[in-house]
């Protein structure tokens, strides 16, 4: 009967290396085939009526993996007995591993085949031999899995077998009806992810002298930080109950540490991501970066185990049409996208744990209210579909509303502007990057001189926090040097981006009367007219616009301004222009055209209304007022209206300031958003001389922010207010409008950023030290930080001196920290150990003398390097130890010595605080 068996699974007598192994097999089922390798491969399945079918569609398919895996490890007759021997028993070991056993029964069922399920089970295998070099498990798994269908479709019985089999049913009615599916192969989609997203997007400005075109993404990206976003996402841990709990529930998103951006986005204990961030800021990028680390790995077995990352732009679903309902599997399914795959694989593999990670890209893209909320639902009914999946979400953070992700657990990060080694290192690699070889002296020039303009102008250094702007400068400083203003570099920018939309070159054979007609000023106003019309068609078309209504743009604008008679035909082939190369306008498919970046589009519509109201006067200073009345209080029109400020002359800037100024209601709603008074201070920071700003003006916007500060009790508008005061700084006009006299706000986040906006707009020494005696614990804490940095002498010193011994912790602990960081003695050092147990930052640099877990156990997040600490005098819970001695490495049965050995070391039980538990 043995013989039998393996004649039927395909063995000859030539040869093979896993021959005893299918030997081993065939007796196993001739003993007794329901309790055999193959009975237990398909349990309830497995019956005498279907026995033979099975165990010989079972053998030939395992002889088919084991002639591979001969192929792959490079065995033959000449092979040392001892390696055979090893390399027999491996195998053996291999084809009883779950993964195996589970990948075999579901290639006969028709199912796909995961090569990391073969990956896996090859590394759970004891003293398993090392494998070759070019060994393939994907190779492995594209063979294994058509040699398979092979079988089945030889072997007409075994679909019966299957006859009940959903997935069966449900491919052979898939496949009726859409026809030919795609396929799941790693390597293709590896190639396409590299494809579309492995060049830096710079065809459009692609200039004399440079090599743009040749620059990959990897090759200048720069990791940035990310602080966790405390105002969307309280904090999870577990704390010490009372006061200071919420107290540090309050605690503004700026004190949140710094954490590496690819750190967090390889966090496992982070399922669920969505990563924030201003335009430009380097979200798309970042996605982008983690999909084709993936896809560009040499490693094919490692690649094929890694967890498969799967880029959906979420402008490009959101357009996407489905009658039969929307979602990310089917899309990658059904889409005419760059790529297509399998989505009964996606099934399956989005199935086990690790093995997929979903990228969304700009959930802001998606312009229309109603349209987003059906793609929060898509993502809120995949994370529930796919618990194992995780995911990773971008979006701008103005208008994003977090309740829906929060709930479905998702944490929120905010991506940091670069800090100045990152803009160091990104300058360095753009200019070796982007000058030859026997120009890297003059790189060096102008990398020096970039780094000089942002070291030396404040206003280009905030600029240059953002990657694509900071992108634009290296390239406008490649030919001359940089503007200070916002709007002016948008605006060299822009000519960057104009000179490389080549419409001489279209226009010159067909009609060349108008060639040089189309300058810059043309461009310029073609565009300033597609911006506005996009930008008012509605927020659903916002960025979008159609290849009809683009047409007509154009021969509007031909036909009026320069009056040529063949405005329709030169119209359409501008058109016809962008659809065989990007330029500023983009082809984005279909019939849809875009800017490359919402940016400029926003640039351009504010431009448009400049012109009309600085060129041609069409529209005068009460219609201005009238449009920011209509779109002041809409996400989508802030930078708009902001470009609009830093284009006209301060004396209507003013204007616009004050009528905004005026709409602000505080007594209307303590609690609620203001979004009238966050534009007006941004179209302040936008101004291009805030000393033409009448004092007035000025003086009543700063008193309804301080108002603001006293009174509301939104953190939302208090964070936004934080972020936008820095822009302006000491230059706000009016302060002279505000006295204090030890006014503190009533909100505790508030409070806590009180002292900031104190010290940076007012810079008043002596305000600031009176805020060290006030009774909120938060404010003193504060107030000592701004002294200490912007006044280091030995009053300050003393000051921080005497807190020390503050009753409250995170006043004693944020002195003890300063003391360190700016006044570093012997005295300071002896002060720290005198404060062990009183002061958190000393018992834990205390700790950290003894071991890692000394260190952390009494921050309040053991897994942050901040500088926020639990008080050593209370007791600290068994959670948090558990937390720690989870981030130090102890096993959870050392747990209980580690904490006794401690301890003794600290001269005090830390389950029972310093105040009761002294040894």
């Amino acid at each position: 009967m043995i013989e039998t068996l393996l004649i039927s699974w395909g063995i000859k007598t030539a040869w093979s290396a896993f021959g005893p192994v299918l030997e081993d097999l065939a007796q196993d089922v001739a003993k007794d085939s329901a309790k055999s390798y193959i009975g237990k491969c398909f349990g309830s399945v497995f019956s005498s009526k279907n026995e033979k079918v099975l165990v010989k569609a079972t053998g030939q398919a395992i002889k088919e993996l084991l002639d591979l895996l001969e192929y792959e490890l490079g065995l033959d007759e000449d092979t040392q007995r001892e390696e055979l021997i090893q390399a027999q028993r491996a195998v053996s070991a291999f084809l009883k591993q779950p993964e195996v056993t589970d990948s075999i029964t579901a290639l006969l069922q028709g199912e796909q085949l995961d090569p990391a399920a073969l990956a896996q089970a090859w590394q759970q295998v004891p003293d398993a031999p090392p494998l070759p070099d070019d060994f393939s498990w994907q190779r492995i798994s594209k063979r294994f899995s058509r040699k398979a269908g092979e079988i089945r479709d030889s072997i007409p019985e075994l679909k019966a077998v299957f006859a009940q089999n959903v997935a069966v049913k449900a491919d052979e009615a898939l496949a009726s009806s859409i026809g030919p599916q795609p396929d799941f192969d790693l390597d293709v989609y590896a190639k396409a992810l590299e494809e579309r997203f492995g060049r830096l997007n710079l065809d459009c400005l692609d200039t004399d002298g440079a090599s743009y075109n040749a620059v990959r993404l990897w090759s200048v990206f720069v990791p940035q930080s990310v602080r966790e976003c405390e105002k969307f996402q309280p904090r999870h841990l577990e704390q010490p109950k009372g006061d200071e709990e919420r107290q540090e529930q309050l605690r503004p998103y700026f004190e949140q540490p710094l954490r590496p951006v690819l750190e967090v986005c390889a966090d496992q204990q982070l399922q669920r991501l969505v990563i924030l961030g201003d335009p430009g800021s380097g979200k798309s990028t970042l996605l982008r970066c983690l999909a084709l680390e993936w896809a560009r790995d040499e490693d094919a077995n490692r690649r094929a185990t890694a967890p498969l990352p799967l880029l959906i732009e979420l402008r490009a679903y959101n357009q996407w049409e489905c009658s039969s309902g929307k979602s990310f599997i089917a899309y990658l399914h059904h889409a005419q996208n760059w790529h297509r795959l399998n989505q009964n694989a996606l099934d399956a593999l989005l199935h086990r744990p690790g093995r997929v990670l979903l990228l969304l890209d700009g959930l802001d893209e998606i312009f229309d209210p109603q349209q987003r909320e059906l793609a929060v639902n898509d993502i809120f009914r995949f994370s529930n579909d796919y618990p194992n999946a995780r995911i990773i979400l971008t979006s701008r953070v103005v208008g994003y509303k977090p309740e829906r992700l929060r709930d479905a657990g998702f944490h929120h990060f905010m991506l940091q502007d670069f800090d100045a080694g990152q803009i160091e290192e990104f300058l360095k690699l753009w200019h070796q990057i982007t000058f030859t070889f026997s120009d890297q002296e003059e790189a060096e020039r102008k990398r020096q001189r970039l780094a000089k303009a942002v070291a030396d102008s404040r206003p280009i250094k905030l600029l240059a926090g953002n990657p694509l702007l900071l992108t634009l400068m290296a390239i406008i400083n490649r030919k001359e040097e940089l503007p200070r203003n916002r709007a002016r570099l948008y605006e060299k920018a822009a000519e960057l981006l104009l000179q490389q939309w080549d419409t001489e070159a279209k226009l010159l054979l067909d009609f060349p009367s108008l060639s040089e007609e189309i300058d810059l000023r043309a461009k310029a106003a073609i565009l300033r007219k597609v911006a506005l019309e996009m930008q008012t068609a509605g927020s659903e078309a916002a960025n979008l616009i159609q290849g009809e209504k683009l047409i007509k743009l154009i021969e509007e604008y031909l036909l009026t301004e320069l009056r040529f008679p063949q405005a329709r035909k030169a119209a359409n082939a501008l058109v016809e222009q962008l659809r065989q190369r990007n330029f500023i306008l983009c082809f984005l498919g279909g019939d849809s055209y875009g800017f490359v970046h919402r940016t400029f589009l926003e640039y351009f519509c504010a431009a448009e209304f400049v012109d009309q109201f600085k060129e041609r006067q069409t529209l005068k200073i009460d219609g201005l007022l009238a449009l920011y009345d209509q779109h002041c209080r809409e996400d989508d029109w802030q930078e708009v209206l902001r470009l609009i400020c830093g284009q006209i002359d301060e004396s209507f800037a003013g204007k616009i300031i004050e009528h905004l100024t005026g709409l602000v209601d505080l007594e209307k709603d303590q609690k609620a958003s203001l979004p009238e008074l966050l534009l007006a201070v941004w179209c302040l920071s936008e101004v291009k001389n805030l000393n033409k700003i009448d004092e007035l003006t000025g003086g009543k916007l700063l008193l309804k922010t301080i108002d603001c500060f006293l009174q509301n009790e939104d953190t939302d508008t208090g964070y936004e207010l934080y972020q936008r005061i820095e822009t302006i700084g000491a230059n706000w006009p009016g302060k002279s409008a505000f006295h204090f006299n030890g006014q503190i706000p009533r909100d505790k986040f508030y409070q806590t950023i009180w002292p900031y906006f104190l010290a940076i707009i007012f810079q008043q020494r002596q305000w600031i030290e009176q805020l060290c005696h006030v009774n909120s614990g938060d404010v003193r804490s504060n107030a000592l930080r701004y002294l200490a940095t912007c006044w280091p002498d030995k009053d300050i010193r003393q000051l921080c001196r005497q807190a020390v011994d503050d009753e409250h912790e995170n006043v004693r602990s944020n002195a003890l920290n300063l003391l360190v960081a700016y006044w570093p003695n012997k005295e300071i050092f002896q002060l720290l150990k005198q404060s062990i147990s009183v002061a958190g930052i000393a018992a834990s640099r205390h700790g950290k003398e003894y071991s890692h877990f000394g260190e952390i156990v009494f921050r309040r997040f053991p897994e942050f390097d901040s500088q926020y600490f639990l008080n050593p005098r209370q007791p600290i819970p068994a959670k948090h130890i558990q937390k720690a001695a989870e981030e130090a490495g102890i096993p959870p049965d050392k747990i209980d010595e580690a904490v006794r050995s401690l301890s003794a070391h600290m001269g005090w039980d830390i389950t029972k605080g310093s105040l009761a538990g002294k040894l």
